[in-house]
């Protein structure tokens, strides 16, 4: 039996309609990058004669201000430092949730890809009530939110605008190279648009404080439409008469370890082993993890050789616009990070973990705004190591990058032949596919159909290989972001 996914063909015509609409991929004005470099990109001295092929490349780099690294201008912390190791340790440790014990790296393994490797994210226990239905999949305006693939913590450090792929975690005023650092930082905890004081200082420790939330269940009283009026109160268990709940070491070696991080040698015990500080300090050990050490760098900065003919034609397809000859990629994944940081409706097939929850849709930024132009509209990934942080998608929906760069390029031919074998792998729900799609189309989407040839595709997927540092594929390499 096909475990492909046909779309009827009411839907299919509807997906063509909306497409002959008119709907563009992504605003053209932001195709630029957000980097303040503007030197034109040349290769230093040397009797290295260009190609057309290279000069034609170096050109567009230069026009969108390319550099290669993201991380120019900006500063995060160098792993030695004593609050990353703080973070480190703290990232590995063990804590107990729901009855289940558990790790940051659990969802989150640098060995891959900073990620988790399935489809959706199954670090807390799937609810089997709704009895018990763990916080975190509630949001503001009292409703429940779907699971989705866990983001890598790669590059955190290097995002200025949004974080998660509903953008949950935003900077107000988001300055480049600042990391939300400036302007004040909104999450679920406030109204939309205010400014969270209890956010911390950057959008990764705003994130990293989220995810420290732990109330066990919903209390009975408390309807499935009704939320607490904070649900994203910090809980760090309880406070260090009763750290030993959390951490398996002694409370006292915790105070030694947060003094040392703090370089607070006489700190006491109230004010410096808190949430705050504990999501100060993962905070830091994310920021250190920077990954930009990729071909596509060395290429820019002056190595003709660091990739390949063919990937250098992807190069072009990608950031070309279709009335170039090219895809236009970069008019959403622009700039050195490879992302515009915007939230767009891309038409990825809906799925779900067999729940209560299981016939709920994914809204994506709505359930943020309550705005209709925002619904299924998730955020920009960024395509830095993109090879290693599959499944790919905001919800995991498919299993190899090949499959995820063609439904880029043309969105309703691939959801209408979709194949829902990894799913089915993973056991997750494939029910009411066809009519969750129609859904979406009815709603718009924000990509149109590109055609491409075979020798297109396999370049411009040559070209994606070359975003990714190597040390992400080298256990030796990562070894100082690694357990002790």
């Amino acid at each position: 039996m096909s475990n492909k996914l046909n779309i009827n063909g009411f839907v299919y015509k509807l997906a063509v309609l909306v497409l002959t609409l008119g709907l563009s991929a992504c605003d053209s004005s932001d195709s630029a990058s957000k980097s303040s470099v503007t030197a034109p990109i040349t290769l230093p001295e040397s009797n290295v004669i260009l190609s057309d092929l290279d000069r034609s490349l170096l050109e567009i780099a230069s026009n969108l201000k390319l550099t290669g690294d993201p991380s120019q201008g900006r500063s995060y912390p160098p792993v030695q430092d004593s609050l990353v190791q703080l973070g480190k340790q703290l990232f590995f440790q063990p804590y107990t949730l729901q009855g289940h014990t558990f790790t940051c790296a659990q969802c989150h393994d640098p060995l891959q890809g900073g990620t988790q490797r399935q489809a959706l994210a199954t670090g807390i226990p799937k609810p089997q009530s709704p009895k018990a239905i763990p916080d975190y999949l509630f949001h503001r305006g009292r409703t429940l939110l779907p699971v989705r693939n866990a983001p890598s913590i790669f590059n955190l450090g290097l995002w200025d605008t949004a974080f998660f792929q509903d953008g949950r975690i935003q900077a107000l005023k988001p300055d480049e190279g600042e990391n939300g650092s400036k302007g004040g930082i909104n999450t679920p905890d406030v109204l939309l648009g205010q400014a969270d004081p209890q956010a911390g200082r950057n959008l990764v420790q705003a994130a990293a404080k989220m995810n420290l939330v732990s109330r066990s269940q919903i209390t009975p009283n408390i309807s499935l439409n009704e939320s607490a009026s904070s649900p994203y109160t910090m809980v760090l268990n309880e406070h260090l008469s009763r750290e030993q709940q959390r951490f398996s070491p002694p409370a006292e070696q915790w105070l030694s370890r947060f003094r040392q991080g703090f370089n607070t040698p006489d700190g006491l015990a109230l004010t410096l082993v808190t949430p705050e500080k504990t999501a100060e300090a993962l905070a830091a050990y994310m920021r250190s993890q920077v990954f930009v050490n990729n071909p596509w760098k060395h290429y820019l900065e002056g190595d003709p050789n660091a990739i390949s003919e063919v990937a250098k034609q992807g190069a072009l397809l990608f950031f070309r616009n279709p009335q170039q000859g090219g895809f236009g990629c970069a008019r959403c994944h622009s700039g050195d990070l490879f992302t515009d940081e915007k939230m767009y409706r891309t038409l990825i097939p809906s799925i779900s973990l067999p729940s209560p929850l299981s016939d709920e849709m994914d809204y994506g930024r709505w359930f943020m705004t309550h705005e209709d132009k925002d619904k299924f509209a998730f955020r920009t990934p960024s395509l830095l190591n993109v090879t290693e942080t599959g499944p790919w998608g905001h919800n995991g929906a498919y299993f190899t990058l090949s499959g995820m760069v063609r439904h880029m390029l043309d969105p309703v031919l691939e959801v209408s032949q979709y194949d829902t074998f990894g799913l089915t792998a993973e056991g997750l729900v494939v029910n009411h596919l066809a009519a969750r799609m129609n859904t979406m189309l009815s709603q718009g989407i924000d990509l149109t159909s590109q055609k491409y040839s075979q020798k297109e595709f396999q370049a411009l997927l040559a070209f994606l290989y070359t975003l990714t540092d190597p040390c992400v594929k080298d256990a030796a390499c990562l070894k100082p972001w690694l357990a002790d």
